[in-house]
């Protein structure tokens, strides 16, 4: 509850910290409903249902937390285009990887004619 009270207090990225409430509601609407539960078990399956479609909510609003935070107020078409940068810089970085791998993996002419006790090259 001092999570949630203090989400609150500084309430400064509403797209954010709104789904962080309603994931941490997730504990004490799970122990009131398996409280209530066993104190009227005829009503558990109630109770039981109540307590599975709010974890069913808490997993889809996290997930739309992550998107948030991702997006940071920038939209979905900007956060698609952060995406896609991204995917290119990391190909350009996998690009220029397997580029220095394949040079170091032929042998240098220096070291063939070293081990071969010829002359350097020119």
């Amino acid at each position: 509850m001092w999570h949630l009270t203090s989400h609150l207090r500084h309430y400064y990225k509403p797209d954010v910290q709104r789904r962080i409430m309603a994931v941490l509601w997730m504990v004490p609407i799970y122990s009131i409903t398996s409280w209530l539960s066993m104190v009227f078990p005829k009503f558990e399956p109630f109770f039981g249902a109540f307590r599975d479609c709010y974890e069913a909510y808490a997993i889809y609003t996290f997930i739309a937390m992550l998107i948030a935070i991702i997006e940071d107020g920038r939209g979905l078409s900007g956060m698609i285009s952060l995406l896609a940068e991204r995917v290119v810089e990391e190909r350009d970085a996998v690009i220029e990887y397997e580029r220095l791998v394949a040079e170091r993996a032929q042998p240098s002419r220096f070291f063939l004619f070293n081990l071969l006790g010829s002359r350097e090259p020119a």
